[in-house]
């Protein structure tokens, strides 16, 4: 059987943050949620998430502040980030691949995408979350 995935959804919209809740835990995830930072880091003290899903699109929350507060983070420093962003025009996806995040859906998106991304990282070894990181990391580099 498998094993059920812990999801850290850290949004500070509702519509957002009740999106991922319903529709992930439709799923069969047990999602927990966070509005900021502190509050991400705090959740996952007591039990590490396999995922967790970020949203970068608001202004008042920092997302890639945020982002990169997560990376540096013991507690989640290891832990696959899947961002949600509505700036995908003006280089959203990158600035998130360089602040940290395994992965972003771009917004309006279907809970199919969202709940298939967060299986397909949550269920990757913390070796090959690094390989697949270090493989997209070497194709950008390749781009500039």
């Amino acid at each position: 059987m498998e094993n059920t995935l812990r999801v850290l959804a850290v949004a500070h919209d509702e519509t957002t943050l009740r999106l991922c809740l319903l529709g992930l835990g439709i799923e069969g995830m047990d999602v927990v949620h966070a509005v900021d930072f502190e509050s991400a880091v705090q959740s996952s003290a007591g039990r590490r998430p396999d995922v967790i899903v970020l949203d970068t699109t608001s202004a008042a929350s920092g997302g890639l502040a945020v982002l990169r507060e997560l990376r540096s983070h013991p507690a989640t420093s290891g832990v696959p980030i899947v961002t949600l962003t509505d700036d995908v025009r003006s280089g959203g996806r990158l600035s998130g691949w360089v602040a940290g995040a395994s992965a972003s859906i771009a917004k309006p998106f279907s809970l199919d995408e969202l709940s298939q991304t967060v299986r397909r990282f949550g269920h990757m070894s913390t070796t090959q979350l690094a390989a697949y990181r270090d493989d997209v990391l070497g194709r950008l580099r390749e781009l500039v």
